[in-house]
């Protein structure tokens, strides 16, 4: 042992440095070492060895044997030490608590202290245990003094500590307690920042997973660490809840292994973690959430564009059956036998562009005339309208906000949402009886949504956050429950027996045509509420001061330009003009007529164009035959427009958009305010 210290040859020189010294010391320490023959001698070559620096003072407190490993902590030599205390030594300043320690060990106390020294250039930390030193009759004749030098073991302490604290610090942020349990008892401590909140309210030192885990869950837990001792599994991973000394239960995820096994391999203690997966949990379902609502929007979508295309189609086909009939009418006698059967013609046909009408809102193509709205104004002006509507017992209330910012809409279509609400409202209410009675309330407003809020609503999907203008109505009918109210909007969806389900979805459709959102809220025997909101307008920028536009020449005469890519719409349009005793040049897509134009510029005075067709659609021919005259009229004829459409032509000069199909009247009034004539 000694030689991981010394050298046998730095030993013997040692040993022969110390006899030397001891030679010199007074004959009686020598004649105690001689006294005690070769005990002592192996004694005094441990005193020289031990890398503990080791001390003898007197009672007087003068040093009286110190060894080389206490030259090296004291700085001193063996020679310049003895017989000198440490006052005379180190001053009184640096040495008042080392002094008070040998008083206490004189005293007959064992004192320990640490100690702090700069040794050979170093600072090092000592750890100095001072004890009486008796004679053999039990007197106190001084202080024995051994110092360790424990700086390797602080820095350890210090590193381990610092590595506790991050791992500490690292359960607690990652919401874990950590588990260690006695397979034979059934005990379980835990511990970590998230323990301290767990388990039943007397703490958790020592109790059983019984009382720590949820009841419905403990075969769970038990089976696993069964598994786990018997070595059928190497690892625990069960879900489970856990008891939360506020109350109620946290679901965690529990992890281990086997710390301890028997001699036979049966694991007698285990160690691990409990993870805190609530917010897991909550990120899990909010990540289902959107899933379900990017899901139903790209339903939603494709059901729009399938109703967007076949209304299309459909008013393409109504636009030529109501056109036949309403121009073979007008050329019948009025007493014709067959009058009647194209009355009913035109009548269902009437009715079916109606259905096309709610499918074309619905998916958001629908829209004409877009300008700047006051929704408290919309709400009023459809309040006549609504109330030859509502049943006697049914009350209507308006509470609207003076001096809304404005909204960029289609007043036609606003109305008709804000009629297609209250007829809802009013359908509930009726559902509660013939006299039940009720009352709704029509509310406008102001609200800043953000993002929360716009997810929240239907149709928010890329709606940015801001200010909205907002409508809402609520009823006290029946209610809905939580299943009804998610499927209220979907096209074909009623809960009348009569009834197509277009209303509310054309309602969708068009606040998803104005970049709104819907919001909607019901509690079955206590009523609905539904909301929509639409963003703000930019302000209008400032108009420049500019000369009045020349007024528009009136053009009683000239030709018209009529362009389709349907023949049958365009067999139509042809006819209704010439009965308007215009001259007629056609074209079947917008290529077409931007040639026809070219050839024939001088002899047209408005032009009549689909607006989807195929090579060149009709805004852009009307954009290149404006190139050769800037002030040609046109009307712009279409079976679903957007809203961004609708909003090109806002205002435009000389144009004026519609839907097909139409009748000879309104094609007719049509051409007589673009080309600005009275008749024609």
């Amino acid at each position: 042992m000694l030689d991981h210290f010394l050298s046998n040859a730095e030993l013997v020189e040692e040993l022969a440095r110390l006899r030397r010294q001891v030679e010199a010391l007074s004959g009686r320490q020598a004649q105690t070492v001689q006294r005690h023959g070769d005990d002592a001698g192996r004694l005094w070559a441990v005193f020289l060895a031990t890398p503990d620096a080791v001390f003898v003072k007197d009672k007087s407190l003068h040093y009286t044997l110190v060894n080389p490993s206490a030259e090296r902590f004291f700085g001193r030599s063996a020679g310049e030490m003895t017989g000198r205390t440490d006052q005379e030594l180190f001053g009184a300043d640096a040495v008042a608590a080392w002094e008070d320690a040998d008083e206490q060990a004189l005293a007959g106390q064992l004192v320990e202290r640490a100690d702090a020294r700069l040794v050979e250039g170093v600072m090092r930390s000592f750890q100095t245990l001072r004890s009486p030193l008796r004679s053999a009759s039990g007197e106190t004749t001084g202080v024995l003094g051994v110092a360790r030098d424990v700086s390797a073991l602080r820095r350890e302490a210090a590193g381990l500590r610092d590595v506790c604290e991050r791992m500490e610090r690292g359960v607690t942020a990652a919401g874990l307690a950590l588990w260690d349990a006695d397979f034979i008892t059934g005990r379980v401590s835990l511990s970590g920042g998230w323990a301290e909140t767990l388990g039943p309210a007397g703490g958790t030192e020592g109790v059983t997973w019984v009382e720590l885990v949820h009841p419905d869950d403990y075969l769970t837990i038990r089976d696993a660490l069964a598994a786990l001792a018997d070595g059928r599994a190497s690892a625990l991973e069960a879900e489970v809840r856990l008891r939360v000394k506020a109350g109620g239960w946290a679901p965690a995820l529990a992890l281990g292994r086997p710390t301890h096994r028997a001699p036979g391999g049966r694991a007698l203690r285990g160690a691990g973690a409990l993870i805190d997966t609530s917010l897991h949990r909550e990120q899990e379902a909010q990540r289902r959430r959107a899933e379900a609502r990017l899901m139903e929007q790209e339903r939603q979508e494709s059901l729009a564009t399938l109703a967007g295309g076949m209304a299309h189609d459909f008013n393409n086909l109504l636009a030529s059956v109501l056109g036949n009939t309403e121009l073979a009418l007008m050329k019948l006698a009025p007493d014709a036998a067959v009058r009647r059967h194209l009355t009913e013609i035109q009548r269902s046909a009437s009715q079916a562009a109606g259905l096309v009408r709610h499918m074309t809102a619905y998916a958001g193509r629908d829209v004409l005339n877009v300008e700047r709205l006051d929704l408290s104004e919309i709400a009023r002006q459809a309040r006549p309208l609504v109330e030859t509507l509502l049943p006697r017992n049914v009350s209507l209330n308006l509470r609207l906000s003076d001096g809304l910012p404005p909204v960029e809409g289609d007043a036609a279509q606003l109305r008709h949402v804000v009629v297609s609400l209250v007829t809802n409202a009013a359908e509930a209410i009726e559902s509660l009886g013939p006299e039940a009675g009720g009352a709704i309330t029509v509310s406008t407003g102001l609200r800043h949504c953000d993002e929360a809020c716009i997810r929240q609503s239907l149709a928010g999907e890329g709606r940015p956050a801001g200010v909205y203008a907002c409508l809402s109505v609520e009823d006290t009918g029946c209610g809905m429950d939580a299943a009804t109210l998610r499927r209220v909007f979907e096209p074909f969806f009623s809960t009348k027996f009569i009834g197509r389900g277009l209303g509310l979805a054309a309602t969708m459709g068009i606040v998803r045509a104005h970049k709104g959102v819907i919001q909607a809220r019901s509690t079955p025997g206590q009523g609905s509420v539904f909301t929509i909101l639409l963003p703000v307008a930019a302000a209008e920028p400032r108009p420049e001061s500019a000369p009045p536009a020349p007024a528009r020449k009136a053009q009683p005469g000239g030709a018209v330009l009529a362009v389709d890519d349907e023949p049958a719409a365009l067999f139509v349009l042809e006819n209704m003009l010439r009965r308007r005793g215009r001259p007629v040049f056609t074209a079947r897509d917008g290529a077409e007529a931007v040639k026809v134009f070219h050839e024939h510029a001088s002899e047209i005075a408005c032009a009549v164009l689909d607006l989807t067709m195929p090579h060149m659609d009709g805004d852009e021919a009307l954009a290149a035959m404006r190139k050769i005259r800037p002030d040609l009229p046109a009307i712009i004829s279409s079976g679903h427009a957007d809203f961004e459409v609708a909003r090109r032509f806002a205002g435009a000069d000389g144009v004026r958009l519609f839907h097909k199909p139409y009748t000879y009247e309104q094609l007719s009034a049509l051409l007589d305010e673009v080309m600005g004539v009275n008749g024609g």
